[in-house]
């Protein structure tokens, strides 16, 4: 089992395998630009992502802490867009992004999963934004891509009952 907060994934991720990270503060999970490899699940702790700007500055885009999901967005990317980096002593479940996408491939279910998790995300960041600004409408992208995975198998079971072909 991935851990009781995924349990939303853990039916499709339970035999999946991965790997424990433990990380003190300060500690990198991965850098702006490193290859994407893995995809990460905060168990505990707390990750902040860093996306630095063109003229160097970092801008922290977001806090991850346990239940969340590093790196979804680079499902459909070759790099990471971020560093993400320790701020507490933290714990992580590393999975190999290409068993993830393949097991999304399989079972177009966990494709769907993965965008009510986004769908949820959005939500409540747009809740504490109060609007729409640059940093939500990536979520949304990244939801957009997971649906399309899904869909491209040909079937999906769609929340209202119905199935598309």
């Amino acid at each position: 089992m991935i851990a009781v907060m995924f349990e939303d994934l853990d039916s499709f991720l339970r035999d999946l395998a991965r790997r424990k990270v433990t990380l003190t503060p300060g500690e990198t999970v991965f850098l702006q630009g490193d290859l994407v490899r893995h995809i990460y699940f905060v168990i505990s702790g707390a990750i902040e992502l860093i996306r630095h700007q063109a003229s160097g500055a970092p801008l922290v885009i977001q806090r991850a802490g346990p239940g969340a999901i590093l790196a979804e967005a680079s499902l459909d990317s070759a790099r990471y867009h971020c560093a993400a980096v320790a701020v507490a002593k933290s714990a992580l479940w590393a999975v190999s992004k290409k068993d993830l996408l393949r097991r999304m491939a399989e079972n177009p279910n966990l494709a769907l999963a993965f965008v009510r998790r986004l769908a949820h995300e959005l939500q409540n960041a747009l809740s504490s934004r109060g609007a729409v600004d640059e940093d939500s409408r990536s979520p949304a992208r990244r939801m957009v891509r997971l649906a399309g995975l899904a869909s491209a198998q040909g079937r999906m079971d769609w929340p209202c009952g119905r199935t598309r072909r």
